[in-house]
């Protein structure tokens, strides 16, 4: 099949679901389509699947997550893209990529081995238990900085060993209880792993919408080679169409029976978007359709940032028009935009400000305020009629 770059945008912008907000009512259906979302620890604005979910769904707030994670237990914590959610019936296959980041640490210091038993006892007669109350004095050098509390460290190994799982989170603190505990735990069969790269590749698919056979941002988390990407391809191939876009010289793989997505009118609103959105995994793959550059600088020195801390890229329709820095303030309820950079002359800011006032609403606060510069006092004066 062969597309233009603007079919290629309709395509992901629709497979992702940022043309048009749906109901509540379709999040699990969403969630079994794509399986995973990234996980990040910082909070500036929500973490990034409650940013991922806010720019999909119509009165999305963020205890909705934590219900399936921490209440339904629908999703878990794992490791998937990196860290992050997936759904719990999927813990069996990912299982062995927790597993691979157990056997990647080649020495693990036999303070932190010998209390592996006496801290799933404690779990046990205890309930979930975080670093903190479980009582392992002292600390070891660990992956987290150059020294972290033991308990920590055996907490961490036993979750990656699939011995325990997170069953709940109190701001950034993960609360373990052990994997028995898990109510899914009794439909946890051992998977058959003889496809295992083909089926993490179909699972990619399922994430992002669209790959290509190269080295590629998207794969991260799975431990592929060159060689097992490209028997994994071949082997899958039945199942895939094989996509030409004009003016890029690669071949690019949707899943057959997604086709329809190529159909479907895109909407002109805007959407902020989570800087660890699906969409955006691969940000060459997004560079040459999109035209947009997005690096995610939170965790560059400030002097080497060339935008800002926390920045979201702005979709519009079917283009990543720009970006915006939104900051919020928990304790009094407000909503600040830091700043905002467009890539174009093309600037909705009547739109911009309708989706402010939709990202107020999902982060449950009261009040918005801007930083001074002439395009945030644009969006002031409109954001005050």
């Amino acid at each position: 099949m062969r597309i233009s770059v603007e079919d290629a945008r309709k395509y992901l912008v629709n497979y992702h679901g940022l043309s048009k907000r749906r109901d509540l009512s379709e999040l699990k259906s969403f969630l079994y389509n794509i399986r995973c979302i990234q996980f990040d620890p910082l909070d500036q604005v929500g973490t990034n699947p409650n940013l991922v979910l806010q720019s999909r769904f119509n009165n999305y707030t963020k205890g909705i997550l934590n219900n399936l994670l921490y209440e339904e237990k629908f999703l878990m914590d794992g490791w998937d893209k990196n860290m992050s959610i997936h759904l719990a019936e999927d813990y069996p296959f990912l299982k062995r990529g927790l597993e691979r980041i157990y056997y990647g640490y080649k020495e693990i210091d036999n303070s932190i081995k010998d209390n592996y038993e006496d801290a799933l006892m404690s779990i046990a007669q205890n309930g979930p238990m975080s670093s903190r109350e479980l009582e392992i004095l002292g600390d070891v050098k660990w992956s987290w900085g150059n020294r972290s509390r033991i308990s920590r460290a055996v907490l961490e190994l036993l979750f990656y060993k699939g011995k325990v799982f997170v069953d709940k989170r109190i701001g950034n603190r993960r609360y373990f209880d052990i994997i028995e505990n898990h109510p899914m735990y009794s439909k946890f069969e051992e998977v058959d792993n003889s496809n295992y790269y083909k089926d993490y590749l179909r699972r990619r698919l399922k994430a992002v919408g669209m790959i290509w056979n190269k080295s590629s941002s998207a794969f991260l988390g799975i431990g592929l080679k060159s060689a097992d990407r490209d028997k994994a391809f071949n082997d899958l191939m039945e199942e895939l169409i094989e996509i030409e876009i004009e003016d890029i010289p690669h071949k690019f793989y949707i899943l057959k029976g997604d086709e329809h997505y190529f159909d479907i009118e895109i909407n002109k609103k805007i959407r902020f978007l989570a800087p660890l959105d699906n969409i955006l995994w691969d940000r060459e793959l997004i560079k040459k359709i999109f035209d947009f550059d997005y690096k995610w600088e939170v965790y560059k020195p400030k002097a080497l940032r060339e935008y800002g801390y926390y920045v979201l890229p702005i979709l519009y329709g079917d283009k990543l028009i720009g970006r915006i820095e939104p900051k919020y303030n928990k304790k009094s309820k407000t909503l600040n935009i830091e700043n905002i950079w467009w890539e174009s002359e093309l600037k909705p800011h009547k739109e911009v400000v309708k989706e402010i006032r939709k990202f107020l609403d999902y982060l449950e606060g009261d009040t918005v305020t801007f930083n001074k510069g002439d395009e945030l006092k644009k969006l002031e004066d409109i954001y005050g009629i």
